[in-house]
């Protein structure tokens, strides 16, 4: 019986034992297992890994099996004589590790894996939020890493990916260094901050707004080193009590004020202003009477110009710190003075107010000269020497007004009482000058002064020179030099050069089909249209006189243009002479970008449902469909924009409708933000287009889609509202506000339109 009691029992261990061995397949002898590793070590990162093992006596039909219980070993591969598996990233602040156990029938044998915590190289905290300011620390793993960092909408924020945020800095701080002329290296060494900071603070935020602020790590190459990192926050509402005070602080250097003005509490709307101690004791030396004379006196001015008191509060309303320079007359006592105030225009706090006074301006030993050459109907070339950098001015008056006028000091006060001191202060230079000075009368003789100015006075002797301007021709009369050059596929740069500088005229280019009744259709358009039928507007900034140099761009590839000018009358709508064509070119043929765009969406929603849900937020698409539209694009790209048609027939046939075409009308209305809520008409034809463009400006091949939306195939109108308005603080933020996009109206075949940067000249041009 103890025989067969032993033999049972024996049995049952070994059954038992074939429980709990890694293999139940037949038995292999003990050590036949080799691995050739004890302990692995994962970087703190996590990687794929791989450790190397043997069989010493294979049997046929058993396989290696691993097992491990840690969650962040996964992806475990075995082959016949090595593992592979996927370590994850060590968020968790201390180093750990885990067992990997390799069987092979009844035997087994174990390794060992750690893994070191992930170090983050760079870690963002904010310290502090009040109502127009954040500031923040910034901790770097290597203190000799360089990152920057931005605050922007959070609403900007959450439409980007984290590789088109890049893109849009680095192409913003490609364009300052251009605009500073220096390289982007240069320009970035000067910007980017280096190692751990803390205190950052970050001002001029609005208040009860919601921001993003976020950092990476970047070298002077303009590569990005680091992953980005972000926190987000909204500023605190602005602080409610009226015992709030200003400090007031003034360096003064001659008569160069530069003044700060700190609020006790930012956030708060407040005014400032400066004025002179003789408009203080006007209002019988009281500080509160003059701050309201003040205000009512800049109030009046802005209603003579049309302006609301609303808008009146909010160009002269400040909320956060001021920093500004304020230039004085010499021998003049100047207050400084602040207070908060409410849209009624009331103060609401006590005047914070400081004194400071520009004394007497000495003499300056500045020897100047000018040579005058080049002149025109209403222009002449300045070149003027000086011997050190004291300011001086350059001014033109009619000799007739000054004849009887013989000393320096009867001029001066002539131009001081009639023309005013910020006429002296337009044309006020430090240094060598070289330039053009225009805005004179033609056949007139003038006196061209040169002489020291500061402070509202003068500061050395008058240099003059009189010039005859030459005189006006006929209007037909005047022929115009024009040069087209940096010519390219969609851009060029055009000079044109009356030979009579009194005509004042418009021009731009047009393709050369376009007839003389389609230019004059187009800029009645224009004036109708785009200026509202405000010819002080459209004479300020279409209608020019003298020399023009400008870029135009938006133009269309393979094309012939000619350049067009039409005199017109500054004042009032009216043609003054004849359309002349005065010179012509062909654009380059098309370069397109390498890059695939596709625009779309993945549902759309009734909007009157949506309404009903939402009422206080989406009035506005009811009756229509709401489609939230994304871009998907394939390539390097700077941007790009999208938009939908009402469709017409032929729209999505490239021949009938160019690309070029449609470029128009996305340059105009194309969202450029994704994604983007787009408010559609039901049982109508409609067309997405969409557009990209790479790193120098080159467009894609514009992406057309058909679509047709019907109410029976809107999504749950629910699922909107959960998803795209959840929490109204994420990119959906852009529907709450109602920041939706409409359908646009096919383009027409058309006389083309130009966009010129043409900037009218200033009386006189440095």
């Amino acid at each position: 019986m103890k025989a067969n009691f032993f033999r049972v029992l024996v049995v049952a261990v070994v059954a038992l034992m074939g429980i709990v061995s890694c293999e139940k397949d037949p038995a292999t002898e003990s050590g036949n297992i080799e691995i050739y590793d004890k302990v692995l070590e994962a970087k703190p990162e996590g990687e794929e890994m791989r450790f190397n093992y043997s069989i010493a006596k294979p049997v046929e039909g058993v396989s290696a099996e691993v097992k491990c219980d840690a969650d962040w070993v996964s992806n475990i591969r075995t082959t016949d004589n090595f593992v592979l598996f996927d370590v994850a990233k060590n968020s968790t602040g201390e180093e750990r590790s885990t067992i990997l156990k390799l069987c092979y029938g009844k035997d087994s044998k174990s390794l060992t894996l750690t893994q070191k915590p992930f170090l983050e190289p760079l870690s963002l905290k904010i310290e502090k939020i009040d109502a127009t300011s954040v500031t923040i620390a910034v901790t770097t793993l290597d203190e000799e890493t360089t990152w920057i960092g931005q605050i922007v909408g959070r609403e900007w924020f959450d439409t980007y990916t984290e590789e088109q945020i890049f893109d849009e800095d680095y192409t913003y701080y490609s364009s300052m260094a251009s605009e500073a002329e220096m390289e982007l290296s240069d320009y970035l060494a000067q910007i980017l901050s280096r190692g751990s900071h803390s205190g950052i603070r970050m001002a001029g935020l609005d208040v009860e707004s919601d921001y993003v602020v976020y950092i990476y790590g970047m070298n002077t190459l303009g590569e990005k080193t680091t992953s980005l990192y972000y926190e987000a926050f909204t500023t605190t509402p602005p602080y409610e009590g009226n015992d709030v005070t200003f400090d007031i602080n003034i360096e003064l250097n001659r008569a160069l004020a530069n003044i700060s003005i700190q609020p006790s509490h930012e956030g708060v709307a407040y005014y400032h202003n400066i004025t002179t101690r003789e408009h203080f004791e006007q209002c019988g030396s009281d500080i509160n009477a003059l701050a309201k004379d003040v205000v009512a006196t800049a109030l009046d001015n802005y209603l003579y110009w049309e302006y609301t008191e609303e808008e009146f509060f909010n160009y002269n309303t400040s909320y956060s710190a001021d920093v500004y320079e304020f230039e004085g007359t010499a021998n003049t006592e100047y207050v400084v003075f602040a207070f908060k105030w409410d849209e009624a225009l009331e103060p609401l706090s006590e005047v914070s107010y400081k004194w400071f006074k520009v004394d007497d301006i000495p003499p300056s030993d500045n020897q100047l000269a000018m040579t005058i050459t080049n002149i025109t109907q209403t222009t002449f070339d300045i070149d003027v020497t000086t011997t050190n950098n004291d300011p001086y001015t350059i001014f033109a008056v009619p000799t007739l007004e000054i004849a009887k006028m013989t000393t320096d000091a009867q001029i001066f006060n002539y131009l001081i009482n009639n023309y005013g001191v910020a006429e002296l202060e337009a044309n006020k230079c430090v240094g060598p000058v070289k330039g053009t000075f225009s805005g004179l009368e033609q056949n007139t003789e003038y006196l061209v002064l040169l002489f020291g100015y500061e402070a509202g006075v003068s500061t050395t002797s008058m240099v003059r020179k009189k010039i005859h301007t030459a005189v006006a021709g006929d209007v037909e009369a005047c022929q115009y030099a024009v040069e087209v050059t940096e010519i390219g596929d969609r851009e060029a740069h055009v000079s044109i050069t009356p030979t009579d500088y009194s005509v004042w005229y418009y021009w731009n280019v047009f393709e050369e089909s376009t007839t003389e009744e389609q230019i004059k259709e187009y800029i009645l358009d224009l004036y109708n249209s785009y200026y509202y039928a405000d010819y002080w507007e459209f004479g300020y900034y279409e209608v020019t006189q003298g020399s023009v140099q400008s870029y135009i761009s938006q133009l269309r590839p393979s094309t012939k243009y000619k350049v067009v000018v039409v005199p017109m009358n500054p004042n009032e709508f009216e043609y003054t002479g004849s359309i002349r064509y005065v010179g012509e070119f062909t654009t380059e043929d098309a370069v397109l970008a390498d890059i695939e765009i596709t625009a779309g969406f993945d549902a759309y929603y009734d909007g009157d449902e949506v309404y009903a849900l939402e009422p206080d937020y989406l009035s506005s698409f009811q009756g229509y469909a709401i489609l939230p539209m994304y871009v998907t694009i394939k390539g390097e790209y700077s941007r790009f924009l999208y938009t939908i048609f009402e469709y017409v027939d032929g729209l999505e046939d490239e021949a009938k409708y160019s690309d070029d075409i449609l470029l128009e009308t996305l340059y105009e209305v194309g969202a450029y933000w994704t994604p983007a809520y787009f408010r559609g008409e039901w049982e109508k034809d409609l067309m997405i287009a969409a557009v990209a463009f790479d790193m120098e400006g080159n467009p894609s091949e514009v992406y057309r889609e058909k679509i047709y939306l019907t109410r029976e195939g809107a999504g749950p109108a629910q699922e909107f509202v959960d998803y795209y308005m959840g929490g109204r603080s994420a990119s959906t933020l852009s529907v709450a506000n109602g920041l939706y996009n409409n359908t646009v109206k096919a383009p027409k075949p058309r006389a083309s339109k130009e966009s010129k940067s043409t900037e009218r000249k200033v009386h006189f041009v440095r």
